[in-house]
């Protein structure tokens, strides 16, 4: 495998047409689709379908599969460029589950990268499983997992738990929750903000006592939603991880259908309203709230979602250490969430 092939590979993913592919690479098109034909050979399979008559090339199943590879391969290629030219610049290659990247790590990148300026960031999304295979091949330095799996090379540490609660509509009487992120102290003075202003306009607080939970769940003591008020076609359904999966094999007959199933998390906001639900962890619902969908408190919901992160034993990259400070410091301010970090600055 060759860079040749890579470069030829990744533009006709880009350009569609092998032609122009050639026309852009400044190489003949058979000469082209000889380093295709070469790189398939070496890979064992074919990575692109081509019919007669359709100048228009797709990836085969395992070219969609092998394009992330080829990816990281180019990035690969740079860094060692970089290195024989001394202009290499600190950087940290990392992938995660969805539903991690879309709904926390937006603000980490940000505090991760403002740091140093020199600083250069790598991400991907993948499943669990893809992960730590590549992890474990070197190809990414930090992966963040809801699954674990074995691995001899792999250490799994536990990054942080959640509970779940309940996003959307919802039947019967059952009092929505804010969830109000921050620091202990604006949590604290908030919640007494909240009982003062309660004396003070004659509210009634013995027969419905407010709470706060101390991690920023404001509460009534009314109770939350049962499972078993939950209409399963009005569901937004996603798969967070194997517990939950089980946890809904239990509660819900497999043979109705949800309103939609959705791998994408980022998805999910553009379908859970009035009339649909969905069951969240607290960091997403956190998020959702402030697009205006109301939480609920959900009983007899699925045990906490715990995420894990990867590192290859031995990867003695620092910037693993600075991004875990920034997420550490981040997940400090989601209500609910319970960092397992220790990291100091």
């Amino acid at each position: 495998m060759t860079n040749l092939e890579i470069e030829a590979f990744l533009a006709v993913v880009h350009f569609e047409t092998v032609s122009e592919a050639a026309q852009q690479l400044y190489v003949t098109q058979p000469a082209l689709s000889r380093r295709i034909r070469a790189l398939e050979e070496e890979i064992g399979c074919r990575l692109f379908q081509r019919q007669k008559g359709i100048r228009k090339v797709e990836l085969t199943k395992e070219g969609q599969q092998f394009l992330p590879v080829a990816e990281k391969w180019k990035l690969l290629w740079q860094e060692t460029g970089a290195i024989a030219g001394g202009n290499r610049r600190p950087g940290l290659n990392l992938c995660s589950v969805g539903s991690v990247s879309s709904y926390l790590f937006p603000q980490v990148f940000r505090r991760f990268l403002e740091e140093d300026s020199r600083y250069h960031l790598v991400f991907h999304n993948y499943h669990s499983s893809e992960a730590y295979g590549y992890v474990e091949r070197g190809m990414t330095d930090l992966a963040f997992v809801s699954d674990q799996r074995y691995s001899r090379m792999v250490k799994t540490i536990p990054a942080f738990s959640e509970p779940f609660v309940l996003a959307g509509g919802a039947p019967g009487e059952a009092e929505t929750v804010v969830l109000a992120g921050g620091t202990a102290d604006r949590v604290a003075h908030e919640s007494a903000t909240a009982c003062m202003a309660d004396r003070a306009s004659g509210e009634k607080t013995t027969d419905e006592p407010r709470m706060w939970d101390g991690l920023g769940l404001r509460l009534s003591g009314r109770p939350g939603v049962s499972v078993d008020e939950l209409d399963p076609s009005r569901e937004v359904r996603l798969p967070w991880n194997d517990e939950y999966d089980a946890w809904h094999m239990r509660h819900f007959p497999e043979d109705v259908y949800p309103h939609v199933y959705l791998d994408q998390m980022s998805l999910m906001e553009e379908f859970v309203g009035e009339n649909t639900w969905a069951v969240v962890p607290a960091s997403v619902g956190y998020r959702l709230q402030e697009k205006g969908i109301p939480l609920r408190r959900l009983e007899n919901g699925p045990p906490d979602r715990m995420i894990f992160y990867l590192v290859l034993d031995g990867n003695e990259n620092r910037l693993i250490g600075r991004f875990l400070y920034h997420l550490d410091a981040c997940l400090r301010t989601v209500p609910l969430v319970k960092s397992f970090l220790d990291t100091q600055k």
